[in-house]
């Protein structure tokens, strides 16, 4: 063979091998936890402490409502859920009424927030909602999270060392029906999850994936509090470095919440990876500088377009089958269903699109919930244009912050 088909094949075998690596060592890490837990009745339980979940809401996700269920009936904890939306006209809104008025005895309440309490959408409603907050731990929750009852058990659990500040889930995507949710679960299986679980429980290097995580008051307030990442983009990321910071030590849980994808579509799968890929370009930019490493297909295929012979085209084959079986075994040890042989094809896609996502990671504009911003070092956000002058500023806010607990809901919906 010639130089550039060795170079080929080298490639190729040395990107199949670090996937192969970091699967194995992700599937290693979720088949230790599990046995350990297997040989206990029950996690250790600390004592009972009061938590506030907050959830800021934006737009109907798939099967909103039935995500809002699933906290209904946690056990071991008191808690509190705190629901936020940024405006009645959001979608939203009304799911959240209906949701309390449906449950009319249980501690929750719906906040409309002030979207300009930060740039960053989602901690501005975080910030009116920890403002409402009674528990000493604080939850984080996105709207697209569904949980099992022992939540709070399996997370909560950590802060029985009292060195622990914060605690974030492994999230894995489910309930897929289209091609579109499909590959969105994929790209959380293969290329979120084991990232966090290497990086986390290997490296020592915690990933803190704000999708579902919790925080001490003390850690919190160490920390700055929610207002010091108002106009950060990894609000997660940056709570978890300013925690280590004050001395608290940071967690991964490894019992995994649920990603509700259905459905969705290719632009906001697209948007969403686009901006994690600046997010992680902006925090560690050596380690992204070599992301699409680990894509044997992708890495495979360009090198088949540069090097068209034999030995470069069995690579390629090679690559896509031993990607295809760690993806299998990928989505299986998460606890998701084997992917379908109808959907092989999409996890030779998800390379491109990842390669895609990776270029356009290092441009520093974004696009968010209708914000021009620009992302600066640590993924600080500043305004691209002229913001819009607020009504507010002239007639004052409309229920800026104001609550509507389940009894009032229950009370609306009757009228």
């Amino acid at each position: 063979m010639t130089t550039f088909e060795w170079g080929a094949v080298g490639l190729t075998a040395l990107s199949l091998a670090l996937n192969l690596w970091v699967v194995a060592t992700a599937a290693y890490c979720i088949w230790r936890h599990r046995r350990s837990r297997a040989r206990v009745e029950a996690w250790p339980n600390p004592r009972r402490r009061r938590v506030s979940i907050l959830k800021p809401l934006a737009g109907e996700d798939d099967d909103l409502r039935g995500n809002l269920e699933s906290f209904v009936g946690l056990v071991d904890h008191d808690y509190e859920l705190l629901l936020g939306v940024a405006s009645a006209d959001d979608p939203a809104w009304e799911i959240a009424r209906a949701f309390l008025g449906d449950h009319p005895d249980f501690p929750a309440r719906l906040v409309l927030t002030d979207p300009d309490a930060a740039r960053n959408p989602k901690v501005a409603q975080l910030i009116c909602l920890e403002q409402h907050a009674a528990g000493d731990i604080i939850i984080i929750s996105d709207s697209n999270v569904r949980v099992a009852p022992d939540y709070l058990r399996n997370l909560i659990g950590s802060f029985s060392d009292p060195t622990v500040g914060l605690v974030s889930n492994v999230i894995v995507g489910t309930s897929e029906w289209t091609s579109t949710a499909w590959l969105e679960n994929l790209l959380l299986a293969t290329h979120v999850a084991p990232g966090v679980l290497v990086s986390s429980l290997v490296m020592r290097q915690p990933i803190t994936v704000g999708k579902s995580m919790a925080l001490t008051r003390q850690a919190l307030d160490a920390a700055g509090g929610l207002a010091s990442v108002a106009n950060v983009l990894a609000e997660d990321h940056a709570l978890a470095r300013r925690c280590r910071a004050a001395g608290y030590r940071v967690r991964l849980c490894l019992s995994p919440v649920e990603n509700r994808n259905a459905s969705g579509g290719w632009r906001r799968s697209f948007d969403r990876h686009t901006r994690w890929a600046r997010i992680r370009r902006a925090m560690a930019p050596a380690g992204f500088l070599f992301e699409p490493v680990v894509q044997p297909a992708l890495l495979a295929g360009i090198a088949l377009c540069c090097v068209r012979t034999l030995p470069a085209f069995i690579a390629f084959l090679v690559a896509c089958a031993g990607q295809m079986l760690l993806t299998r075994w990928c989505t299986t040890f998460l606890g998701k269903s084997p992917l379908p042989y109808r959907y092989l094809p999409l996890d030779l896609l998800r390379g491109g699109l990842l390669l895609v996502c990776w270029a356009r990671g290092w441009n520093t504009r974004i696009v968010w919930r209708g914000n021009h911003l620009r992302i600066g070092r640590n993924t600080v956000l500043k305004p691209r244009r002229r913001a819009r002058l607020s009504s507010s500023g002239l007639d004052g806010p409309i229920l800026d912050g104001h609550s509507l607990d389940t009894q009032d809901a229950h009370k609306a919906i009757k009228a």
